[in-house]
Parts: C-alpha cells; sequence; structure tokens
C-alpha cells in the first residue's frame, strides 16, 4: 500500500477526523476559558487600557475556532492547509488586539493571553497539516510573538529583563509549535504502519483462501492429503527406515489417495456441470485451474443438495473471446435471484478472488454473474 501522497493523519485515515474535529472543540474552550480568566483577574483588569479591543479579540478568536470545528466536519473534505491557514490567521490577529489593548499599561506578558491561545492554534494543526507545515507556521508564530514582545517594552512601568521578557512572550509558540510538528509526524508514521499492517493482513488471508480452495475445490482431497503424504514420504526419506505403524500409515493414504483421485476424474468438465453450455471460440482452455475450481466450487453449491433446492431451475455457462480478453456469463433462473444471490455470496466472493471484473446481477427472473480472465490482471498463482 502507497502512502507517500498522503502528508497527513486526517487524510491518511478518515476515522481520525472524528478524533480530530473533537481535539480542536477541546483546544477552542481551554483558548476561550483561557482568555476570559485572564480578563478578568485583577491584574488583567489594570494592565487593561482598551477592553473594547480585548473583547474584539475574544470574539474574533471564538469565531476562529468556529470556522475551524465547521471545516472539520468529518463526513466532509479534509481541512486544507489553505483553509487552517485562515483559521491561524484569525488567532494572530486576536493576540494582536489583545496585545493592543494593554499598549502602555502592561508591566508582563506572562498573563497576556493572545500568545498563549496563538502557541495553542499550532496544537491544533497536528492532525490536519504535515509536520514541516506547521513549522512554517510556528516561524510565523513566533515572529509575531516577538514583534509584540517588543511593542509592550513601550509600558512605563516595564521593569522586566529584555532578555527574560522576550523569552517569557516566545515560548509557547516555540514549546507547542515543535510539539505538535513532533506528533503530527508521530501520528502520520503509526497511521501508515498500521495500514501497511492491515494491507499485509488482507494479502495473507487472500493467500490462505486461494490455498484452501486449490487443495479443496481444484483437486478435490488430493490437497489436503497432500499434508499427510507428503510429511510422511519425507521423513521416510529422512530416517531411511520404517517407524511401528508405517506399514498400516501407508495402506490408509495409499487408499484415500486412489480414492480422491478416483473423485477428482468423475467430477467431469464445466460443460457437464451445467445445462446449457457455450464456447465457440474455445476461451475455456485459457481458464487456470484455480479459476476452473471457484466456477465449479460455485455451481456446485447452485446445486449441492439437488435439483431446485435453491429455486435455481437452469444453469447457462457462456465463454467468449475478445482482443481484450476472455468473458464468462453464469446464469441461474430462479424465481427469486436475491435470495441466491445472497446464499451464493461466499463463492461469489471466491471469484471476485480469481477472476478480473466479477459482477453480479439479480435480475426479475435470473442471476447473472459476470467474470474476465484472460487479461493478465488475474491475481498471481500463489503456491
Amino acid at each position: 500500500m502507497t502512502t507517500s501522497n498522503r502528508t497527513t493523519a486526517s487524510e491518511l485515515d478518515p476515522l481520525s477526523r472524528v478524533t480530530a474535529r473533537m481535539f480542536a472543540v477541546s483546544l477552542g474552550v481551554v483558548s476561550l476559558v483561557l482568555s476570559l480568566v485572564l480578563s478578568i483577574t485583577p491584574s488583567g483588569i489594570e494592565q487593561t487600557e482598551q477592553p473594547w479591543l480585548n473583547v474584539g479579540g475574544m470574539l474574533l478568536l471564538t469565531g476562529s475556532y468556529v470556522m475551524l470545528v465547521v471545516w472539520a466536519d468529518p463526513v466532509g473534505a479534509p481541512v486544507t492547509s489553505s483553509r487552517f491557514a485562515i483559521f491561524f490567521l484569525g488567532v494572530s490577529v486576536s493576540a494582536i488586539l489583545n496585545a493592543a489593548s494593554q499598549i502602555g499599561s502592561n508591566v508582563a506578558v506572562r498573563d497576556d493571553w493572545g500568545l498563549t491561545c496563538l502557541g495553542l492554534s499550532l496544537v491544533a494543526a497536528a492532525p490536519y497539516l504535515a509536520s514541516v507545515h506547521i513549522l512554517r507556521l510556528t516561524a510565523l508564530a513566533l515572529t509575531v510573538a516577538f514583534g509584540l514582545a517588543l511593542v509592550q517594552l513601550a509600558g512605563p512601568s516595564f521593569d522586566i529583563p529584555f532578555g527574560i521578557h522576550i523569552l517569557t512572550a516566545v515560548t509557547p509558540s516555540l514549546a507547542m509549535g515543535l510539539g505538535a510538528a513532533a506528533y503530527a509526524r508521530s501520528l502520520l508514521a503509526s497511521l501508515q504502519a498500521a495500514a501497511s499492517e492491515g494491507a499485509e493482513a488482507r494479502l495473507r488471508h487472500d493467500a490462505h483462501l486461494r490455498r484452501r480452495l486449490s487443495e479443496t475445490d481444484a483437486m478435490g482431497e488430493l490437497g489436503a492429503l497432500r499434508r499427510d503424504v507428503v510429511p510422511f514420504l519425507l521423513r521416510l526419506d529422512r530416517t531411511g527406515e520404517l517407524a511401528p505403524g508405517d506399514e498400516l500409515r501407508a495402506a490408509v493414504l495409499a487408499s484415500e489417495l486412489r480414492r480422491a483421485i478416483v473423485e477428482r476424474l468423475e467430477r467431469g468438465s464445466l460443460a457437464a456441470s451445467v445445462d446449457s453450455y457455450s464456447d465457440e471460440d474455445s476461451a475455456g482452455a485459457r481458464l487456470t485451474e484455480r479459476q476452473r475450481a471457484s466456477l465449479r466450487a460455485l455451481i456446485t453449491a447452485a446445486t449441492a443438495t439437488g435439483p431446485g433446492a435453491r429455486g435455481i431451475h437452469r444453469l447457462s455457462l457462456t465463454l467468449t473471446r475478445s482482443k481484450a480478453g476472455a468473458t464468462g456469463v453464469l446464469e441461474l433462473a430462479s424465481d427469486d435471484a436475491e435470495a441466491v444471490a445472497s446464499s451464493l455470496a461466499p463463492f461469489t466472493r471466491v471469484m471476485r478472488m480469481e477472476f478480473s471484473d466479477t459482477e453480479v446481477d439479480s435480475g426479475p427472473e435470473a442471476l447473472l454473474i459476470t467474470f474476465g480472465f484472460d487479461s493478465g490482471r488475474e491475481k498471481a498463482v500463489v503456491s
């Protein structure tokens, strides 16, 4: 499975958008509560020269998070970098308004909610942006924080050392931005690893099903006997002597092997398995053994318990060839095609693994199964 063209967690795993949206809501609530608490504290009230600018910043902060939550709808398109940039711009302007409301009276930036909320906005980017993009926004946030810190130095009663003042201003954006970039990278790597493991598990499952199909449907009991006969012969070849009970075991295996061979020969051709068979172009010769097995397994299941047991009146198989490959149509005439399709679903799933472009169509009087083969797109043989 290739995931190189998917650079964010929300693009790679659509289900993660549900938790990502909840994460954005949580950060929004924290930011709003923080801005409100720091604005109504005694120090916050004393340092605010223009309350209407502070209130405007809080309203803009609220609107920015509302936009992000709306855009983060799990059933919609993922949040794009341009939309997140708009959200980040809104939070940045709210931080500027917060700082502007305190010009001339601010004595410490450590209790300015704008700088902290600016850092929290970077944390919200983890599910939606690549780590490189988050680092770019972090650089912009540091620039804004540094600029606001310089402006606050104009306060008449500002007596905090310059280095400590600047460090206090940029720390929220620096720490949260780097943390968000690391989290985004870790989250994406874990999702890619899970997707790769899932793809490998599906391949192993498909290989197991095909192997079982080859051992049972394609070879009758020969495939199952192979698991008994081969180890038995290998042990004899390795030891070079018969153990107690080996003669009886060999006789039993030989008897079962002869019976399985006879059963395999008696199974007949596909033409003998259906009521009507058409193959004017000899397309059937291009069927692989496993394709024949899956097709025969479906036909056998349709008539396993006697004629009409599944409500099937007639079976017709038509094979044709063209320049693009070969096509087969299996028609199962029935008064209840939907019920037949449901009962044969496990076998049609096996056919989809062995044939290309397998389609199942339930009509009013028949179930049509169309499949393609000999096109070079069939599944690779699993030995």
